[in-house]
């Protein structure tokens, strides 16, 4: 996705992490993780990717598009094969 911007809303990065992040110009809030807040900046963004973590339900919760990523041993019948209104 050459003309994405990404952003992350993950809390508790490691160094390592944070500078991987802004070596591939990765936009942080990692330090504001305030749910309030974040969701004022989710509600700006096009699309959501994430594994299963508040983040993503404040996503379904003001209607973002989103891509949950599960491992195969945490799958739930409720979550559906893909996407759509199941």
């Amino acid at each position: 996705m050459p003309h994405a911007q990404w952003y992350c809303l993950q809390e508790n990065l490691s160094h390592e992490e944070r500078l991987w992040l802004k070596a591939h110009k990765v936009v942080q809030f990692a330090d504001n993780v305030d749910y309030a807040n974040i969701s004022g900046v989710m509600a700006q963004l096009d699309f959501a990717v994430s594994t299963d973590t508040p983040i993503i339900h404040i996503a379904g919760a003001i209607v973002i598009p989103s891509l949950v990523i599960l491992s195969g041993r945490t799958y739930d019948w409720r979550w559906g094969i893909v996407g759509g209104d199941e």
